[in-house]
Formats: structure tokens, sequence, C-alpha cells
């Protein structure tokens, strides 16, 4: 509890740069991207800003920063792993479609987040036939056996949801419970919206004997 209680203060510290609800609600309502670009100057990003003009990377470059002063407070693996875990999801399948396409790594190493628990050339290392994580090879191995590329994205929600549910549930912290829990509502929609087809397998935190758990998230 004392990991998360320091991790809180580091963040809360970090919070001028972090949206709030009215300030994503300000710039979704923005009569064009400029407009919107420029309400960070509202945060502490004035200084990227003024390096940077690319909208995503600027982005990335104030949560990696969040990353680190994360990082810096010593949390367990386990919590590390649990909050940045979806992250590495994000480049496990950019790399694999990639890596189907006949691309190098070289040509895809910007799309790649820096966000993640593991180093963002993992997952593309193990598709060359490298060594990673061993978590990462055995769910990047069972998605390479199959055909079609949406199935093959499912087993890859399916690994890292459960690896993320039970790194996020070692501390019974509701918060994080939370959390979890949209993260795989996120999941959900993005299916439904991408397929249209409503019975996909989905994924679903549950309950039992009146409290709240994390799911382990079963494989079909």
């Amino acid at each position: 509890m004392s990991d998360t209680i320091a991790a809180t203060a580091r963040v809360a510290a970090l919070s001028d740069r972090l949206l709030t609800k009215n300030q994503v609600e300000r710039m979704v309502s923005a009569e064009n991207f400029d407009e919107a670009f420029r309400m960070l100057y509202d945060l502490s990003w004035a200084q990227d800003i003024d390096q940077e003009s690319d909208f995503e990377q600027i982005l990335e470059n104030g949560l990696y920063d969040i990353k680190k002063s994360i990082q810096a407070s010593e949390l367990n693996d386990n919590l590390l792993k649990g909050l940045f875990l979806p992250f590495d999801l994000q480049n496990a399948k950019l790399s694999f479609a990639a890596f189907r396409q006949g691309k190098t790594y070289e040509e895809i190493r910007s799309d790649l987040s820096s966000l993640g628990f593991y180093e963002r050339a993992m997952s593309f290392r193990i598709l060359e036939g490298g060594y990673g994580d061993s978590f990462l090879q055995k769910s990047l191995q069972k998605a390479q056996k199959e055909e079609d590329i949406q199935e093959a994205e499912h087993q890859l929600d399916v690994a890292f949801f459960r690896v993320q549910g039970d790194a996020l549930g070692q501390d019974n912290d509701e918060d994080l419970q939370d959390f979890f829990r949209l993260q795989v509502e996120k999941e959900n929609v993005k299916k439904l919206v991408r397929t249209q087809e409503e019975s996909i397998a989905l994924l679903f935190p549950q309950e039992k004997a009146g409290e709240k758990k994390m799911s382990r998230i079963e494989a079909e």
C-alpha cells in the first residue's frame, strides 16, 4: 500500500500535465485542430510545444515523463507491469501485423511506444526468432499459429489482459481494479465497433461472493 501512496504522490505532482475531463471536452469541441492544439498551453506543455510540432509525439513525451517519475518511486514490478502493459499490447499488435507484411523493425520503430513495461523492440525481436520475456514469447508464438489477423490479435488480447489483471490484483486495491475494468471495457467497445457483431468473444471482469475481484480472463 505504501508503494501505491508514493506513486500517487508523484502523479499528483505532475497533475498539471494531465488533461481533466473539462479540458478534454474543450479540445473535442474545438472548431479546428489548431485551436485544440493551443489548449495545451493551459497545462505545463509550453516547452514541449515549442520543441515539437507533432501532437501525438507531444503527448507521448509527456506520458513518458510521468512513466519515469512513477518508476522512480520504486514500485514493485507487478504494479509497474499492470500500469504499462497496455502499451506493450499495442506494440505487440503493431509488430505482429508489420512482421506478417514483411516489414523490418526500422520501418515501424517510430510507430512503437516507449511507454511499455518491456523494451519496445522486444516483440519484433521475438517474431524474428530472437529471445525475450517468456510471457511475450509464448503469447506471440500462439498468435502466429492463427491465419486470421483478427483472431491472432484476440489471442494477444486474452494473454495480455490476463497478465495485467493478475498484476493489478496483487494488492486488492479497488482503484487498480477499476483501472483494469476500464481497460477491459475499452477493448470491448473497440471490438464491438470494429466487428459490429454481438457474438464475438468479449473480455469481462467478474464478481464473486459479493467481493470485487480481478477477473481471470480465460482463453476460448
